[in-house]
């Protein structure tokens, strides 16, 4: 863009400009039947939704909270009349004046505010809508409010199952508002009948009435004096998201409703009784350690959870810790915080921004690094409850990884995921994950597989090493590791690309990369859930290894997801081959993979059995292995076990085994091993394959099968 035509757009975006646009638009809204126009505006969005008009659904959306914010805050004219569509067309083009200007007066101030990059990725937040997907909106609202029947009780006389089931009726509702066949015509209902916040959630009137403003109540949004009236910025529908009108209070929109209605019935409640604040603070806290807890633990079946715990430091102070999570040789750490993010906007209140981001996302990542810092020092430590009763000790040495997670209970997740790419603080917290408990829940609905789930993690904590690296979504992250699983080393590449010309200030931005899941998750238990970066036959391998036990199926997937795609589609053709030569031998066969130029990588030793051929058994796989040990004179080596099944992996077993098992095995038949493999050996150490050895036709197989080379390795090759 030329310095000419970003003059011209600065011009055109004074704040008189577009002080006048936004005045125009309210000027001309008052004159019209409030209820009318909005039933007018969504017989526009069903047919935009119909034909798939995407950018006349978000103009029409943003119109209808707009025309909300606008009743909500000014009275409108008593003798208001209906519009007609000659009418509509030309409000609408107003409404789109001064919602581009305000968003492009936005956009300009976030450049502006590019040196202090944490306004910046605060602005982002302000302005995006539908923070979580409409599928679990209401479920975290939900269980997040489970332990505050008693308030609810005694401030609106509700039980919680009745509050819950409105919740859900009104997210079922508000979700499909777009689709609803009843909105086509005008004529078709009325709007009380449609909207109403009553009839959808038959809560009582108090408590819908402390969520709705009337017409003209709410004072600032009108009433300051800098960006008086302005999209995007402190609208009043981030303050209560219903509006009344008549003797209905209605409901218009999944992102006015939910991104901000957790903190809109904290508010309500809170502010009916002094002593509402401390109880729902109790009671807030307990359920937010719990629903972490249980999120953390979904996807790793088997895992213990400890909530609540307290710990000392070497200098004797105990120190609270809201949880952690074992699951074999892994330990999760997390902190939750859940107070507020500043309902201020970053344009009339930055100080506000940069306390939040202290608060809710700094303050825990200081508190899991303390923790980490003094497991790590001590090599041991004991979680007590708050009593001081010991629950559980922890040893350093037991876990091979450690994940940290900072858990905010808004819907902060832009700001959250580009905190760990602000170069300021990248190198504080390298190793833990600032979330919002709205990414933490699609995670948890996302993987059903443990063994993916934590390979994933794995991957995602390389990002922040990345510099020059920006996100603002933490699902792209999610949807990067489907398409790659390597996605870092490509964003490795690409840094040095930026390294290599340092005059210029290039960042590399991860963007627009969870769409499979944006449309998995909007379209929940309907659609294809959208698949990881492997073959069938690898996944399966996978899957399978989820349903075992033991610390060396972890390392063992490890391995196989950070192999390249040449390693994993060569297990399933090995598999094949040793099938079809004890078909032919009768005889227990294996074949052994590795990771060419890795250094670190443990070969695997593949054996198979089908549904009625068991070859392999525990004793032979493990005497092969250890021979295979000392004749390749290596540490370590996997023995995989699968089970196929019409050419399909039915189960999979594995174990890591280590010099130490020589001793478990008959010296004879360990002779015998090691005789049998040393060709196979001879290959691998020379990295060569062994359908490239030069060996005579009509000679023994240098693989061990037994048959001759030209009807076995030869034949496949």
């Amino acid at each position: 863009m030329t310095d000419d035509i970003l003059e011209k757009i600065k011009e055109q975006n004074k704040e008189e400009t577009i002080n006048a646009k936004v005045d125009a638009f309210i000027s001309a809204l008052k004159q019209y039947d409030f209820l009318h126009l909005i039933k007018v505006l969504f017989r526009e969005l069903y047919r935009a939704a119909k034909t798939e008009n995407v950018e006349r659904v978000d103009e029409l959306r943003w119109t209808i909270g707009y025309a909300q914010a606008i009743y909500s805050a000014t009275i409108f004219s008593e003798d208001a009349k209906p519009i007609n569509d000659n009418e509509l067309k030309s409000l609408l083009e107003l409404a789109n004046d001064a919602i581009d200007a305000s968003r492009v007066h936005g956009t300009l101030n976030r450049s502006k505010n590019y040196n202090d990059t944490l306004l910046f990725y605060a602005k982002q937040y302000e302005i995006c809508e539908n923070k979580t997907y409409p599928c679990f909106a209401h479920w975290i609202i939900g269980n997040l409010m489970s332990h505050q029947e008693s308030l609810l009780r005694k401030t609106y006389g509700i039980t919680f199952e009745e509050f819950k089931s409105g919740l859900e009726n009104l997210s079922v509702f508000v979700e499909r508002i777009m689709h609803n066949e009843a909105t086509k015509s005008t004529d078709a209902l009325s709007p009380s009948e449609l909207f109403s916040v009553k009839k959808i959630t038959h809560w009582p009137d108090e408590l819908i009435d402390d969520l709705t403003f009337n017409n003209g109540e709410e004072k600032t949004f009108l009433g300051r004096e800098k960006y008086k009236g302005w999209f995007d910025i402190e609208m009043p529908t981030s303050k209560r998201p219903f509006v009344k009108a008549g003797n209905e209070s209605f409901v218009f929109s999944h992102s006015i409703c939910f991104d901000n209605l957790y903190r809109n019935l904290k508010k309500a409640i809170c502010s009916k009784y002094p002593s509402n604040q401390k109880e729902w603070n109790i009671n807030q806290s307990k359920a937010s350690e719990e629903l972490a807890a249980w999120l953390l633990a979904k996807p790793l079946p088997g895992s213990k959870t400890f909530t609540n715990n307290f710990y000392k430091e070497s200098k004797g102070n105990w120190i609270e810790n809201d949880g952690i999570l074992i699951f074999e040789n892994v330990l999760f750490l997390f902190e939750v915080k859940a107070g507020s993010y500043t309902p201020r906007s970053v344009d009339l209140d930055p100080e506000s921004h940069k306390k939040s981001v202290k608060d809710l996302i700094r303050a825990p990542l200081e508190q899991c690094e303390r923790f980490i810092n003094t497991l790590t020092k001590n090599r041991t430590l004991t979680i007590y409850t708050k009593q001081h009763e010991a629950k559980i000790t922890l040893e350093r040495d037991d876990f091979n990884w450690v994940f940290q997670f900072a858990i905010a209970l808004d819907p902060i997740g832009e700001l959250a995921t580009s905190y760990n790419t602000l170069s300021d603080f990248r190198n504080d917290f390298k190793e833990t994950f600032p979330l919002s408990i709205y990414d933490l829940t699609t995670y948890s609905f996302f993987f059903d597989s443990p063994l993916f789930f934590l390979h994933f993690l794995k991957e995602r904590l390389k990002s922040i090493d990345i510099e020059k690296f920006v996100n603002d979504d933490e699902l792209n992250y999610l949807g990067s590791y489907l398409s790659n699983r390597h996605f870092n080393c490509r964003l490795h590449e690409l840094h040095k690309e930026v390294e290599q010309d340092i005059k210029k200030t290039y960042h590399v931005w991860l963007t627009d990369m969870c769409q499979d899941i944006d449309e998995y998750f909007d379209n929940y238990m309907r659609t294809e859930k959208p698949k990881f970066d492997v073959p069938d036959f690898v996944n399966d391998i996978i899957l399978c290894l989820d349903k075992q036990q033991g610390k060396d199926r972890i390392k063992l997937a490890f391995h196989l997801l950070d192999g390249d795609r040449n390693l994993l589609e060569g297990i399933e053709e090995s598999s094949k081959q040793i099938i079809q030569r004890q078909k032919v031998t009768k005889k227990f066969e294996g074949k052994i993979s590795y990771l060419k130029g890795h250094k670190d990588f443990t070969p695997i030793q593949i054996y198979c059995n089908t549904s009625t051929e068991n070859y392999a058994t525990d004793e032979k796989m493990l005497g092969c292995s250890v021979a295979m040990l000392e004749t390749l004179n290596i540490k370590q080596i996997y023995y995989l076990l699968l089970t196929i099944d019409e050419g399909k992996v039915i189960d999979a077993k594995c174990k890591l085994v280590s010099n130490s098992d020589k001793y478990k095995i008959n010296p004879l038949e360990y002779a015998t091993y090691v005789r049998r493999i040393k060709t196979t050996a001879s290959d691998f150490q020379n990295n060569s394959a062994l359908s490239k050895a030069k060996v005579s036709r009509n000679a023994p197989c240098p693989c061990g099968s037994g048959m001759k080379y030209k009807r076995c390795c030869n034949k496949e090759k």
